[in-house]
């Protein structure tokens, strides 16, 4: 497992850290109402995160984990769990860091695509617990 080589450019790019921080002192987030999915970058490198998504309202079990749904690298909808909503917010904006980044290509109307790029923020970024909860 190793986040930061996830990041990373292909042979002969700019470093992740240079494209980072390049896309990142450029980047503009912004909080929608509506916007029909939980986060999404635009080609500009803008990120939006809906108001009334699962960034913002995701619901916490007793012991704190949260589960979700999200595409499988199928297309077909999974359950995910979560230790914690941080957890679960920081899955969000990884993913959407890669689109920034350009490491990801857009995943706009295809769920395995979108899929196959949570399940590398999933198993690069995060590990599991003893419960089965990605940390």
């Amino acid at each position: 497992m190793n986040c930061a080589q996830l990041f990373e450019p292909t042979a002969g790019a700019e470093t992740a850290v240079g494209m980072a921080s390049n896309t990142l002192t450029s980047a503009n987030y912004y909080i929608m109402q509506n916007l029909g999915v939980t986060a999404l970058t635009s080609t500009d490198k803008t990120v939006f995160l809906n108001a009334q998504g699962l960034f913002f309202n995701v619901p916490a079990a007793a012991n704190g984990s949260v589960s979700v749904t999200i595409p499988g690298t199928r297309g077909r909808q999974q359950s995910i769990t979560f230790a914690s909503a941080q957890a679960f917010q920081a899955f969000i904006l990884l993913h959407e860091l890669g689109h920034e980044t350009g490491v990801f290509g857009s995943d706009r109307n295809n769920p395995a695509l979108n899929g196959a790029f949570s399940r590398d923020v999933l198993n690069d970024c995060f590990t599991k617990n003893s419960k089965g909860q990605y940390q």
